[in-house]
């Protein structure tokens, strides 16, 4: 993954590397380094958080590395997503007044902990399925202020542009938050750019051994 960005980077400009990159474990990684704490403006996560078991203590260590100003930005699994265990996570289609109709078939949404699914063709993939309401909870509980939360679903636009999406419009797939003041993924990316300081968290996963990252 991090052969991959160097890539793009060595494309987009030339000379030395603004761009800082380490592999840490999310679920050990703390920035208490003097050079980290209250260092960064944003701290930002794609679909990386809901890999993580023991989030609060991940929350506390990034507000300890944003500046006050600072914000954290990230994307998760959306809960009801993550939720089904028993069927587990996939799309079911049920006959309804003569009609087919595409439902998707969430239970055990308030059992938390650990589900396995495939993700992008790859089995034996393990996520934290955590409530809408915990996700909110700690962060509060770690400092921050939100400000801002979206339940992503495809418009009806997106729709329109891609007919294939239809369905996921019966249940919302991504979480995203916006947090302010004070993310295992394991990849760390530390981006220095003038003034301003970007730490980005991401994960990959081993397919070779399932649920463990890389």
């Amino acid at each position: 993954m991090i052969a991959r960005a160097k890539e793009f980077e060595s494309g987009a400009s030339a000379g030395s590397s603004p761009i800082d990159y380490t592999v840490e474990d999310l679920e050990k990684v703390t920035f208490k380094d003097q050079r980290e704490i209250e260092s960064y403006h944003l701290v930002y996560s794609s679909l990386a958080f809901h890999y993580v078991e023991d989030l609060a203590r991940l929350y506390r260590e990034i507000h300890t590395s944003l500046k006050r100003s600072g914000k954290l930005v990230f994307s998760v699994e959306h809960p009801v997503s993550s939720g089904p265990i028993h069927p587990g996570p996939e799309w079911e289609t049920l006959e309804s007044d003569g009609k087919e109709r595409t439902i998707w078939p969430l239970n055990s949404y308030s059992e938390e902990g650990w589900r396995t699914t495939s993700w992008l063709g790859v089995e034996g993939v393990r996520k934290y399925h955590r409530t809408l309401e915990t996700y909110v909870k700690i962060l509060l509980e770690s400092g921050f202020k939100l400000t801002g939360l979206i339940e992503w679903s495809p418009s009806l636009e997106d729709i329109a542009e891609h007919p294939d999406w239809a369905h996921q419009r019966h249940r919302p797939f991504f979480l995203t938050h916006f947090r302010r003041e004070a993310m295992t993924g394991r990849v760390k990316y530390d981006f220095q750019c003038d003034s301003f300081n970007l730490l980005y968290l991401s994960v990959t996963v081993n397919p070779r051994k399932p649920g463990s990252f890389r």
